[in-house]
């Protein structure tokens, strides 16, 4: 197999893990009567702040409990955020908690954009569903 021919392999084996974790996550909203409470515009924003201000902060996916922590955005698109050097995007809807640091001018950030956020003595914890 030429190097192509590998590289085109991956790169389709990639692109059918991410249609499959897709399809799981749709899946997983709809059998959980899951309404999203934030918009694509909306997380964009959200996350224009963190990476404009330079704040780390962690996240969770419907699919996976496990937290993420996020020093640096590598890359921000209309509808999905790039937080690794693993490549593999994370869809907005994907993103089930995000919870950072407790700063007061992101409380007054999220409350000038009506975002609903959970406020503990050291985190804010952003709703993503009900």
């Amino acid at each position: 197999m030429t190097r192509t021919n590998k590289q085109y392999s991956y790169k389709h084996f990639e692109h059918e893990k991410y249609q499959s974790r897709i399809k799981q996550t749709r899946a997983y909203i709809l059998n959980n009567n899951l309404s999203g409470l934030l918009n694509n515009h909306k997380w964009q924003e959200i996350f224009e702040y963190l990476k404009f201000n330079h704040v780390p902060f962690t996240l969770t996916t419907l699919l996976n409990s496990t937290e993420k922590t996020c020093t640096f955005i590598r890359e921000l698109e209309n509808n999905c955020i790039l937080i690794d050097d693993s490549g593999q995007f994370i869809d907005f809807f994907e993103i089930k908690t995000l919870k950072t640091s407790k700063h007061d001018s992101l409380k007054t950030f999220l409350d000038k954009l009506n975002i609903e956020y959970i406020d503990s003595d050291t985190d804010v914890e952003i709703i993503c569903y009900r």
